[in-house]
């Protein structure tokens, strides 16, 4: 047997885990979910994940199971392929739902920013007008939302870690434009963050970091659109 004959048994012979991982390195060669989609479609069905990387662990047990009775082989394969199709479909959902969650929570970046803008450029007749609600009531809520804010980004994060140490031994399973996105919001959360820390309850003036993280988060937001 040759070497490239070895290599292509060897390749073909994968668990359902080893299949969708390796499949993960070849598209992450794309930038984004989208182009590789877009190659994709250009290629023999073969070639796309929920075909190649099923039959790649169909393979894997049928080999490793020769010889065993036919029920079983076929019990093992039926698991393997399931096992496969979950996996990829666990990837692309979670590139789906990491661009929603980028898109939402920059927006509800965005309202925060402006929303601090608007309280620390309030006059006081202004607020005695509207029931007679001083600053510090209206900074407190403020901080309230950004920190709910930074939890529930938080919390969307180290869910996407458990599921990847859970099923695929911990790679990141974002496409470049995903990842780079996500650490964007990531570093927009703490800036704003430090903003919301230096918040004093009688400001009248809006701190640095919170007019910094609006035009940020614009110029973030205005970037992912175009991107997307």
């Amino acid at each position: 047997m040759t070497t490239k004959a070895r290599l292509a048994k060897l390749e073909a012979a994968l668990s359902p885990k080893e299949a969708t991982l390796a499949w993960l390195g070849e598209a992450h060669q794309f930038p984004s979910l989208a182009a590789y989609v877009g190659w994709l479609v250009t290629q023999p069905p073969e070639a796309a994940p929920f075909w190649r990387v099923p039959e790649q662990a169909e393979r894997a047990v049928r080999a490793s199971l020769r010889g065993q009775p036919r029920d079983v082989v076929e019990a093992a394969a039926h698991q393997a392929v399931r096992d496969a199709v979950f996996l990829v479909e666990l990837v692309i959902r979670l590139n789906v739902d990491a661009a929603e969650l980028v898109r939402t929570e920059t927006l509800r970046a965005v309202a925060l920013a402006w929303e601090a803008r608007a309280i620390a450029g309030q006059r006081e007749p202004d607020v005695a007008a509207h029931g007679r609600r001083l600053k510090a009531p209206c900074w407190a809520t403020w901080r309230d939302a950004i920190a709910e804010w930074t939890r529930s980004l938080d919390g969307a994060e180290q869910a996407r870690h458990d599921l990847e140490r859970l099923y695929l031994d911990g790679r990141n399973v974002l496409f470049p434009d995903q990842a780079s996105a996500c650490h964007a919001l990531a570093e927009l959360a703490v800036r704003t963050t430090a903003g919301r820390r230096r918040v004093s309850v009688g400001s009248n003036d809006t701190p640095a970091a919170i007019v910094g993280s609006v035009r940020a988060a614009a110029r973030f937001l205005l970037g992912s659109r175009a991107s997307g």
